[in-house]
């Protein structure tokens, strides 16, 4: 199946540069790029299992979102045995973890949020045994994994002095492998654009970041919690608040990081959305154990208790279960796209922004190059120069698309309505196009009838042009 995500293409193709440069990460756009914005944990994993299977398939970065999915549930199995001391609390766990549909679908897409909730679980596994080697360790690879890493390291830093009651010496080991971790990552972005803090001006620029302050969105990410869970999250933090110990600890964690992200988002510099809330899902599962009691006394008893814990997995997957799936008309466009590329492409360079086309396209990534090489070529000075930049970098194909990570509509803004375009003496002729222009006229049941993709929130438009000089 697609991946619904683009993000996950845009992970492929540092991937695949990364594996092209000798494992130096990389991505195909000229620094600053997401090669300073991301953090390359699971980027280097993946492509280091691209290399050993000989392989570029989505499905090797895929399949290691899928384990850490389900390795997840069994560590908060057995987590909940060890903070309830009870089998039947410890089975309740994994299978709320199991069962939750946003979970499920994570596990199965190129994103880092399994991954992370699986680090997240050892490090509290290290924390419980005492054991702050590792624990650091897992803090490490946690914040090489992704920001909500770096919110997540520093709360279990801080709840583990506060319930371990941490002298320095047992804290300094985990704050001096954060610090390391956040200097080795402002290194890479000083050795890369010359600025220490290049991930943070390259992620603002990323997403436009303005100052802004708006505290009608403080609440989003908890009512998030709430509606992807079904409620579970609520139920967790009452239950495991009243318990206390070890599951009074991870409501604290959770809280804390929703407090985190809904300051971020107030201020916009989160964007907001339902992948914040994945790796919380782990914490919630130690917490519901707490709600039930003990699997014992008459059969009527364990009978409703096995009901409730059924009716417990099945609501949220009936509410929520078709929700994910349903997300991947957001990038059809673009994958239908790549196959017209597949079918016209006969050699040449494709100016292109989208990892997604590239992928999909099943052309060779090296004959793709990114707009932002055309911007900074100097040669946008006048439509000849960049004519003449076209002919020498003998390309073939250019796709035009107004989304946030292409300059293609910024140095082109025309190019959005098809049409015989001339560049100098280049001349742009319409191959194909994918917009709500395109599919106007058209009647439900009739035909290709996708207008209604481009209705919403993140989907592109997007024309292909072939490059002709005569």
């Amino acid at each position: 199946m697609l991946d619904r995500l683009s993000e996950g293409y845009h992970r492929w193709i540092l991937m695949v540069s990364t594996i092209e440069r000798g494992f130096v990460y990389s991505d195909f756009k000229p620094m600053p790029n997401l090669a300073v914005i991301w953090p390359p944990f699971y980027q280097y994993a993946s492509s280091i299992l691209m290399a050993l299977l000989g392989s570029r398939s989505l499905w090797i970065p895929r399949a290691i979102s899928l384990l850490s999915g389900v390795l997840t549930c069994a560590i908060v199995s057995a987590l909940c045995y060890r903070i309830y001391g009870s089998s039947w609390k410890a089975l309740i766990g994994g299978l709320v973890l199991a069962a939750q549909p946003w979970h499920m679908d994570y596990s199965v897409l190129t994103s880092i949020e399994a991954p992370l909730g699986f680090l997240l679980c050892l490090a509290i596994w290290a924390l419980m045994e005492n054991r702050i080697a590792p624990f650091s360790a897992l803090l490490i690879l946690m914040m090489m994994t992704s920001y909500t890493g770096w919110a997540l390291s520093a709360i279990l830093v801080a709840l583990a002095y506060a319930q371990r009651g941490w002298r320095w010496r047992e804290a300094s080991i985990p704050l001096t492998s954060m610090a390391l971790s956040f200097a080795a990552w402002c290194g890479w972005g000083y050795a890369n654009s010359g600025n220490p803090f290049a991930w943070l001006s390259a992620y603002l620029a990323l997403i436009g970041w303005r100052p802004a302050f708006n505290p009608a969105v403080l609440l989003f990410y908890p009512n998030l919690s709430l509606v992807m869970t079904f409620f579970l999250f609520f139920i967790g933090v009452l239950f495991g608040s009243i318990k206390g110990g070890w599951s009074r600890f991870a409501v604290a964690a959770s809280i804390l990081f929703l407090l985190a992200i809904s300051i971020a988002h107030s201020i916009a510099l989160d964007p907001g959305g339902i992948e914040r809330i994945v790796p919380l899902m782990p914490l919630m599962a130690l917490s519901v154990p707490s709600a039930f009691p003990e699997f014992r006394g008459r059969r009527a008893r364990r009978g409703a208790l096995a009901l409730a814990l059924v009716l417990l997995l099945l609501i949220p997957l009936s509410t929520q279960g078709l929700i994910g799936p349903k997300k991947a008309y957001i990038i059809m466009p673009e994958y239908r796209t790549a196959l017209e590329l597949k079918k016209r492409y006969v050699g040449g360079i494709v100016l292109c922004d989208s990892p997604l086309i590239i992928y999909y396209s099943g052309i060779d990534p090296k004959a793709f190059l990114s707009f932002d090489y055309l911007a900074s070529s100097g040669a946008i000075r006048d439509p000849q120069s960049i004519a003449d930049w076209l002919r020498a970098n003998g390309v073939s194909y250019l796709i035009w698309q107004n989304a946030s990570f292409s300059k293609s509509w910024i140095l082109f803004p025309d190019l959005g309505v098809a049409g015989d375009r001339w560049i100098g003496n280049a001349r742009l002729v319409p191959a194909y196009e994918d917009s709500i222009r395109s599919y106007r006229g058209s009647e439900p049941g009739k035909g290709n009838y996708t207008q209604w993709e481009h209705l919403y929130p993140g989907v592109h438009d997007l024309v292909m042009y072939k490059i002709e000089f005569p």
